[in-house]
């Protein structure tokens, strides 16, 4: 299972923009399938990936984000603080300008998408997510819970981004230099130290080559460890006062 991320921005959220993506879907679509790789695009607000429980063959997610400026404003500052570094091919500089100040530990533990929101959907077991739907780009809102074997990736995501989040509310350079496989490794080393964390990284290792055919309930009890720990430390260490980790 093969990750493909890409953020778009355009005039405005229409037609004519959700016409050309069919066209792309649909050429991709063909081309990989020649080549025995299913491929799928989908513009979704969230950690998804498809629901396949045993992967049978290799297959392409092509996660897309869709903008207007306005409405990539709009995103979670924690989000586009993480995303500042990512070159526009247009405006190269572009993600940079739109990113928020630092975010502060406070806003990491209580903000939007921070790890107080994070935790509370992964205790409850659904993680809410909103789609623009080809070709019109109306918007649906749909939750995926522990019936889905894809919830699994909201408990990797949650965890993974809140551990990257860290360092950077920090200013470690790591969390934006380093890939999964050494990221993880470094901070469980340098910077909080979790087995939790480091049995749901290669519970995500695994899921890539094999689909997500692990339990959903272990991850959450997993995710759910990590992330109060991790709030249990930032609040021990009065973090939101100011005071230095």
């Amino acid at each position: 299972m093969v990750d493909l991320d890409a953020f778009l921005f355009t005039q405005s959220l229409d037609r004519n923009v959700g016409d050309w993506l069919t066209e792309v879907r649909k050429l991709l679509t063909d081309v990989l399938a020649r080549n025995g790789v299913l491929f799928e695009l989908r513009i979704v607000d969230g950690p998804y990936k498809p629901p396949i429980a045993r992967l049978t063959q290799p297959i392409m997610v092509a996660h897309l984000g869709v903008f207007t400026e306005q409405t990539y404003l709009e995103s979670p500052a924690l989000r586009r603080w993480a995303w500042r570094k990512y070159p526009c091919t247009r405006e190269p500089g572009r993600l940079a300008r739109l990113a928020p100040h630092q975010p502060t530990v406070a806003e990491l533990l209580f903000g939007r998408k921070g790890i107080d929101d994070r935790l509370h959907d992964i205790e409850r077991g659904a993680v809410e997510m909103r789609e623009l739907v080809l070709p019109d780009l109306h918007e649906e809102v749909f939750s995926v819970t522990l019936t889905h074997p894809n919830f699994l990736e909201c408990c990797f995501a949650s965890v993974a981004n809140s551990a990257r989040n860290h360092c950077r509310v920090l200013s470690f350079p790591e969390a934006d230099r380093l890939g999964n496989k050494e990221f993880f490794v470094w901070y469980n080393e340098n910077i909080f130290r979790s087995d939790s964390l480091m049995a749901l990284m290669q519970m995500k290792a695994d899921c890539r080559i094999e689909g997500f055919s692990r339990s959903p309930v272990v991850a959450r009890t997993l995710a759910v460890e990590f992330l109060r720990q991790l709030r249990a430390h930032l609040a021990t260490a009065k973090a939101v006062t100011g005071e230095t980790l």
